[in-house]
């Protein structure tokens, strides 16, 4: 059974209804403009409710749609201007166009876990709508544009965020995301320019383009080591962010994924990092120094251009494939690059790479002095040096020289020790029997 259409369309004086537990419908435009119309008790066995079935009851103040209900159809409590709550069944799978437009005192809204549907403008004018709890599997962009919300609470029967869910939705100041969701779509979160805290959890596999694009009160987020692909300018434009740490799940960084990050200090690149794409960190001017690990093997155009690098330092012996444009020309003049030693030829013949004014070599990671004629002069001296441990390899690293506190050269033949500056946590030195005379501190 079912009330017909306009049954009581304009009954300004009705103020409650109980509908009868026979009715499995209420048509369209039943109760439309009942403007004294102040609560409505809908029975379990209803299955939908009709295209502006309740449009204009301006003295409604909550509704509760049971479970049974599948479809509220377009404009069904549009301007319902008192409105302040609302709860949707867990077995609506549609909600109309403009369902709800117009109710401009609408503060909570809680959607049931069937929702797969949620018609245009739904929500639009709601001005007062602060809070929207949500059970359905997959969101949409239902709520995109709306500064009002606060709060979007998740239950565990969602699974996704999807694309421009929350998009400019410039009231958010903090998201806390459950372990049952697995990914957050393109531009999900972008532009929510209040947002300041996000919990990711470790069931996220997916973080779309954008999807946190000009978060601009973002300052730290932690990105768990479950995600598999963030996609391009996921992060771009959130000049608030000060450091990040990419997780080792991560082999791929998309172009223009932290463009703009002007405030971003402190980046950690992971070993199993392939490329770094086009304009990644374009424009990130807090940026001072990058280490690159000897994974990668391709860094983009522009990728560190704007960057005030005063420190790139790369720990592959075969160079990365970058373009002249992959750093400017203050990071080309002023930055040190930092090679492997073993490195060193196949850099300086690299036609992009030698492009740095001022490129110094390590060991290990670490600095390092070579035994040579340079910084070592006396050949015995030197020859002892080669024959420790620490020297068999023609170099003495900056850890070696910490561990180094004695030195025994006594009927070495030595003339020299001229470059035993080097050795600063020296304690003891043996160096008698030698012709060395008075040692000066210009000679060490």
């Amino acid at each position: 059974m079912s009330i017909g259409v306009s049954a009581f369309c304009k009954c300004y004086g009705l103020e409650s209804v109980k509908i009868s537990e026979n009715i499995s419908s209420i048509n369209s435009s039943v109760f439309q403009e009942c403007s004294a119309l102040k609560s409505i008790e809908i029975p379990n066995q209803v299955t939908s409710v009709g295209y502006s079935a309740f449009y204009g009851c301006s003295g409604l103040k909550t509704v509760d749609i049971p479970n049974n209900v599948i479809t509220i159809e377009d404009k069904a409590f549009q301007k319902c201007s008192y409105l302040t709550s609302v709860k949707i069944g867990n077995g609506v799978t549609t909600i109309g166009d403009v369902v709800f437009e117009g109710c401009s005192e609408l503060e909570s809204v809680i959607i049931g876990n069937s929702v797969v549907s949620i018609g245009w403008e739904a929500f639009s004018g709601c001005s007062k709508l602060t809070s929207v709890s949500f059970n359905c599997k997959d969101i949409g962009n239902w709520f995109q544009g709306m500064a009002s919300i606060k709060e979007v609470l998740f239950s565990d029967d969602v699974k996704t965020i999807g694309t421009s869910a929350f998009n400019q939705c410039t009231g958010l100041t903090s998201v806390y995301i459950p372990n049952s969701i697995i990914s957050i779509g393109e531009s999900a979160f972008s532009s929510c320019t209040g947002l300041a805290s996000v919990y990711i959890p470790n069931s996220i596999t997916t973080l779309g383009e954008s999807s946190f694009k000009g978060c601009t009160n973002l300052t730290a987020i932690d990105i768990p080591n479950s995600i598999i692909t963030i996609g391009a300018k996921a992060f771009s434009g959130c000049i608030g962010l000060t450091s990040i740490e990419i997780p080792n799940s991560i082999t791929v960084i998309e172009r223009e994924l932290f463009e703009g990050c002007t405030s971003l200090s402190s980046v950690l690149f992971p070993q199993g990092v392939t490329s770094i794409g086009d304009y990644a960190f374009f424009e990130c001017t807090s940026l001072t120094s990058i280490v690159i690990p000897s994974s990668v093997t391709f860094i983009g155009s522009q990728t560190f251009y704007g960057c005030d690098l005063s420190s790139v330092t790369t720990l592959s012996i075969t160079p990365p494939e970058i373009y002249s444009s992959t750093f400017d020309n203050n990071t080309y003049n002023n930055a040190t690059l930092y090679i492997p030693r073993d490195g060193i030829s196949n850099y300086y013949r690299n036609g992009n790479w030698n492009k740095f004014i001022n490129i110094e070599s390590f060991v290990n990671g670490e600095a390092y002095i070579e035994i040579d004629t340079s910084n070592f002069p006396d050949d015995n001296f030197r020859t002892y040096l080669l024959n420790q441990t620490y020297g068999e390899d023609g170099v003495i690293t900056k850890s070696e020289i910490n561990e180094i506190t004695y030195i025994d050269v006594a009927n070495s033949n030595i003339t020299s020790l001229q470059g035993l500056k080097h050795f600063i946590f020296l304690k003891t030195l043996d160096c008698h029997n030698n012709d060395i005379g008075f040692v000066s501190a210009e000679q060490i």
